[in-house]
């Protein structure tokens, strides 16, 4: 056993120099406005080496975590998603063009079983239609959701040195960078994923949990590589598809907000 751990050693070390780590955290709260209220927290800790001057490879630990009011009854009280990150990315200076990502882990309620292992993936990759457009494209998997496959992309537009326009599913922004350390975005995207965990029978089922959102980001950057973001919207649609028992669960449109913390160093 000791060998195996020494040959890991051997052969992670040679990826650590030059490695950057970054730290994500952000924490959410949507009012129970017309129907429960909802906490959302996320930590990201990620590790990305630079194999040459464009391939990178970037692993790492994720967790997500949805915490629900239990106002209606029938729904769970918390969905939760926890795992590795993997990815292969090549990239022009900060701009991706290309991308294959994976995030093995569990996607279950309060109690975690084996089988609510998933391994959603991410496969895309752009192509330039000129100067400042690019196009984006590619597929999303997740076995846990209605639709495993959906896909992705969409146009970016940098519209000057300050301005940048994403029209991307499922995350669109127009970003502003009003002074070298702060940039404001709005925004509109669509968050969640496929989960399974025990219903009030005892049984397994599978749900997908997913939301709308729209509103506006403030990111500030306080030293390098340090920055907060406070974020302000509304959650348009959150809806919980028990698709296995053709039963959708519709939660109203809310209010919400959200502070978040990240660091690369």
């Amino acid at each position: 056993m000791r060998r195996y751990v020494c040959l890991a050693l051997l052969l992670i070390a040679p990826m650590g120099r030059g490695a950057d780590f970054n730290f994500e955290s952000t924490w959410s709260y949507t009012l129970p406005a017309s129907s429960e209220g909802e906490t959302r927290s996320t930590l990201a800790a990620l590790m990305d080496h630079k194999l040459d001057d464009h391939w990178h490879f970037v692993w790492g630990a994720e967790y997500e975590r949805f915490d629900f009011d239990r106002t209606l009854p029938g729904l769970p009280g918390t969905l939760q998603a926890i795992g590795g990150h993997l990815d292969l990315d090549y990239r022009e200076g900060d701009d991706p063009i290309f991308l294959l990502e994976l995030q093995p882990g569990w996607h279950s309620g309060s109690n975690v079983d084996q089988g609510a292992f998933d391994v959603p993936v991410t496969l895309a990759s752009g192509y330039p239609l000129s100067k400042d457009v690019d196009l984006a494209f590619g597929v999303y998997y997740a076995r846990l959701t209605r639709y495993p496959f959906l896909p992705v992309g969409g146009v970016v537009w940098k519209i000057n040195d300050k301005v940048e326009l994403d029209l991307l599913f499922p995350n669109t922004t127009l970003a502003w960078s009003m002074t070298k350390g702060d940039t404001l975005t709005a925004f509109a995207n669509e968050l969640g994923t496929g989960f399974q965990m025990d219903s009030a029978a005892g049984q397994r089922e599978q749900l997908e949990y997913y939301q709308t959102r729209t509103g506006v980001q403030w990111e500030h950057e306080f030293a390098p590589g340090w920055s907060s973001t406070l974020q302000a919207g509304l959650a348009l649609e959150r809806v919980m598809d028990f698709y296995q028992q053709n039963r959708v669960v519709i939660l109203g449109a809310a209010p919400f907000f959200s502070v978040g913390f990240k660091a690369r160093f």
